[in-house]
C-alpha cells in the first residue's frame, strides 16, 4: 500500500500496523482520504481496498489531531490528494520504472501525460507482486502471495474560464 507508506514515513503521529494498514494518533479506523475533494473513509490497505498508484499524486496534504469540520466525522487524520493532470502538457512526458527484491518481490508502474490549452489526459498503472503480501510471520511463505495492479485515468476538460470537466477512472485488482 504506497499511499499508506508515503502517510507512515512523512506524518508525524502516524504509526504502521500489520498489512498495509496505519492508524493516525493511535486511533484505529479513523482516517479519511479525500482524492481530489471526493471522500473515501472506508479502511485503506491491502486488505480491504487498494489504493491509488503514487504516481498519480500531485500533491498530498494531512491534517492530523482534530481535522476541521468540513472533512465529517474522522477523528484523527484526514489526507487531501490532488491528483496529476496533464491539462497545458503540449509535450507528451511520462516515466517506466520496474524492480526485483526478496520474496519474489517485483514491482512495474508506468505514466503517461499529455494534452493542451484546453484539455488534458494522465494516466498511470503499476503493479506489485510478492510472496510478503500480507506481511506475514512466517519463517517460509507458504500462504502469503499476491498481486495487486492498479489503473487510474484523469481527464481535464476546460473549454473556458468559467466551466470545466474533470473525471477520475480507477480501477484495481487484488488477489491473495
Amino acid at each position: 500500500s504506497s499511499v499508506s507508506s508515503l502517510l507512515t514515513l512523512a506524518s508525524p503521529g502516524v504509526s504502521a500496523d500489520s498489512n498495509g494498514l496505519f492508524h493516525g494518533l493511535g486511533d484505529h479506523a479513523e482516517n479519511a482520504f479525500y482524492v481530489d475533494g471526493q471522500p473515501i473513509t472506508d479502511q485503506q490497505s491491502k486488505v480491504f481496498s487498494n489504493q491509488l498508484p503514487l504516481s498519480a499524486i500531485q500533491s498530498l496534504q494531512v491534517i492530523s489531531g482534530a481535522p476541521p469540520a468540513e472533512f465529517g466525522e474522522k477523528t484523527s487524520l484526514v489526507a487531501s490528494i490532488t491528483t496529476r493532470s496533464g491539462e497545458g502538457v503540449t509535450t507528451p512526458k511520462g516515466s517506466i520504472s520496474a524492480s526485483y527484491g526478496t520474496f519474489g518481490s517485483s514491482t512495474a508502474s508506468a505514466d503517461l501525460a499529455v494534452g493542451g490549452k484546453h484539455y488534458g489526459n494522465f494516466v498511470a498503472a503499476d503493479f506489485l507482486q510478492t510472496g510478503r503480501f500480507l506481511d506475514p510471520s512466517e519463517f517460509a511463505v507458504i500462504h502469503d502471495k499476491g498481486n495487486v495492479e492498479n489503473f487510474f485515468d484523469r481527464v481535464d476538460f476546460q473549454p473556458n474560464e468559467k466551466n470545466s470537466l474533470h473525471v477520475n477512472f480507477d480501477l484495481t485488482r487484488s488477489w491473495f
